[in-house]
């Protein structure tokens, strides 16, 4: 009795149906009853009886029977689901608690065992999806019995989808960013290709939420806005960090790194004192051979502070003894001589060490002081990895892009940066174009990430009203850098929602260099969805997180044994043994087998099947 209740247990909907001859044998002997009904002399009561005895037989046979065509209809089941915008908003919660990411069911111990079963069936049936126009294996969504609205909490935090190309990430971004936007949340979406499709869903949702998207793209400058990534900072050694972070990270590199971080800390400490803006072109201009120039605005700014006026009169002195060391040029008049800007920088340092230094110094100038000095042909081998990566963000269109001047009156193009969008609660797309030049591409978005960075820790500190802060990013690996880390790691505090898209798992671990970093990355998600992924450590690094569930398996024996040679003396045994060992939920194979628009997902702890809708706009 015991096997026979394990038996049940084990349904494989692919079988041949075995009520229905049962339910039709029933059910015809039912109808003859009900004709012989109408002979002559028929004992009408006993037919009538022995016709209800027969159909109540029938029921369960019947029952069974429409409940195998019902999950046989469901696993065959490939509609994809095309809403318009006003019926998915239907599904958006009210309370802007939840974000809803379309329709599924838990995936729990009963779908478990059939998924097995149905595998044990059939081995095709987990055939991966190779070919990416592939359908997919859709009995994987009929396991479950009966769908519900998935749903993901708002809250701070972080969202890793992993799938392959074309299986509708975009299609999923489309419905995350449409709900982000319609709770008045300040949204960042980062695309390294600039994937149109990816902008329409942005200017969809700004659309339908009544907001005005912005657009930054150095691929179209024209309308794009300038963003400054260095107008947010609380310290001068903010800004060295964010462009240092740029550079190698390699053993050989931190050398390099530390030597450009102290450089730039020193030119931007004498810009500020200079009272200028440090900007992405000021920095390399003064880098580029403009250093005496920077020390002379700060040394005349920090006299101006310290000094009352007409102390320049002091200053002639030292401007005569640099004239005096200076060579005459046989072609060079006997006039006034004008000095150089190198010539002025050794009358102010002179100046500075003999009348400010002893009692009123300034560490700034002390810095710049230091970098001037320092051997021309030594500092421009060390600076060797800084100046391309900072020739790469001054190029071209990105030279007003993201070095901004408000007091060009001949530029019109809206100026904003991350502290004021998140102040204000827009929207903004970043196409950074990677197709046409990979390198700028990267150091854009790496550059705008340690922005968001700062201002995150801006929040942490200060902020009040912690509002929900949403980026995503596209091809996260592309990006991916230690100030995107910091993101992961601190952002939560400061209501900053990160949700990361990526091919694998490999493409993390192949961008930092390191299995450690990458784990220290994934440590700080806490919500998994995974669409058609045919990477196998990609497939077993979702299983492996999962919680184990109880699966059993019913395993045949047969035996037969002869003690002697005569042929006719031998026994047998047969045996059946329900074997219950801890497994995952699912088999790795299962998600490459995925449909497009298919997922697994694991929310916090809840293990979730589901797929997802293709919004679109209204017909009006």
């Amino acid at each position: 009795m015991k096997n026979v209740t394990a038996r049940q247990k084990y349904i494989n909907p692919f079988r041949p149906h075995f009520e229905r001859s049962s339910a039709i044998a029933w059910m015809v002997v039912a109808c003859l009853m009900v004709l012989e009904m109408l002979l002559p002399n028929a004992p009408t009561l006993i037919l009538a009886g022995l016709a209800l005895i027969c159909m109540g037989a029938a029921v369960p046979w019947v029952r069974a029977w429409l409940s195998l065509l019902h999950m046989r209809d469901r696993m065959n089941h490939r509609e994809v689901s095309i809403l318009p915008f006003s019926e998915a908003r239907k599904h958006f919660d009210p309370n802007h608690s939840r974000t809803w990411l379309g329709w599924g069911f838990n995936w729990n111990l009963d779908e478990s065992q059939l998924a097995r079963e149905v595998v044990l069936a059939d081995p095709t049936k987990i055939t991966q999806a190779e070919a990416l126009d592939s359908p997919g294996q859709s009995w994987l969504h009929g396991v479950g019995a009966d769908e519900q609205p998935i749903y993901l909490p708002v809250v701070d935090e972080h969202t890793l989808i992993i799938a392959m190309t074309r299986w509708g990430k975009t299609v999923l971004y489309r419905l995350l960013i449409a709900q982000a936007a319609n709770r008045g949340e300040a949204v960042f979406v980062f695309d390294p290709k600039g994937d149109s499709g990816l902008r329409e869903a942005c200017e969809q949702a700004c659309r339908d939420a009544g907001k005005k998207l912005l657009v930054f793209h150095p691929g179209f400058p024209a309308t794009s806005v300038r963003l400054d990534p260095l107008k947010n900072f609380d310290d001068s050694s903010e800004v060295a960090s964010r462009v240092s972070a740029l550079l190698g990270r390699g053993s050989r590199d931190a050398t390099f790194t530390a030597f450009a971080f102290m450089q730039m800390v020193n030119v931007v400490n004498g810009m500020l004192l200079a009272g200028k803006r440090p900007t992405l072109v000021a920095i390399k201009r003064y880098l580029d051979g403009g250093l005496e120039i920077l020390l002379v605005e700060a040394i005349t700014a920090y006299c101006k502070r310290v000094f009352q006026d007409g102390w320049e009169q002091g200053l002639e002195t030292y401007r005569r003894r640099v004239i005096g060391r200076r060579k005459k040029r046989p072609d060079e008049s006997d006039g006034p001589m004008l000095l150089s800007a190198e010539e002025e920088a050794q009358a102010l340092m002179a100046f500075y060490r003999e009348n400010i230094a002893s009692n009123q110094s300034s560490p700034e100038i002390d810095g710049l002081i230091a970098t001037v000095e320092h051997p021309a042909e030594h500092r421009s081998k060390m600076l060797t990895s800084l100046m391309p990566v900072l020739t790469k963000l001054t190029s071209g269109a990105l030279a007003r892009l993201l070095s901004t001047d408000l007091t060009d009156p001949g530029d019109t193009r809206v100026v904003t940066d991350a502290a004021r969008i998140i102040e204000q609660q827009q929207v903004i797309y970043i196409g950074l174009n990677a197709l046409g030049n990979e390198d700028v591409a990267n150091a854009i978005g790496e550059i705008l990430l340690a922005d968001l960075a700062a201002v995150c820790g801006s929040r942490y500190n200060y902020a009040k009203d912690r509002k929900i802060v949403s980026i995503f990013v596209d091809e996260a690996p592309e990006i991916l850098n230690s100030e995107l880390i910091k993101l992961l790691n601190k952002g939560g505090g400061a209501g900053f929602r990160l949700t990361l898209a990526t091919q694998t798992v490999s493409d993390i671990v192949a961008r930092l260099g390191d299995s450690a970093m990458a784990e220290k990355v994934m440590g700080n998600i806490a919500n998994f969805i995974f669409g058609r992924v045919t990477a196998t450590e990609s497939q077993e690094y979702f299983c492996e997180r999962l919680p184990r569930v109880p699966i059993k398996t019913l395993v045949h024996s047969r035996s037969v044994t002869s003690p002697t040679l005569d042929p006719l003396s031998y026994s047998t045994s047969q045996g059946e043994t329900l074997q219950t060992t801890l497994e995952a939920p699912i088999e790795p194979p299962m998600l490459g087998c995925l449909p497009k628009l298919h997922f697994f997902a694991l929310i916090g702890s809840r293990f979730v099947k589901g797929r997802i809708p293709v919004v679109v706009p209204d017909a009006s």
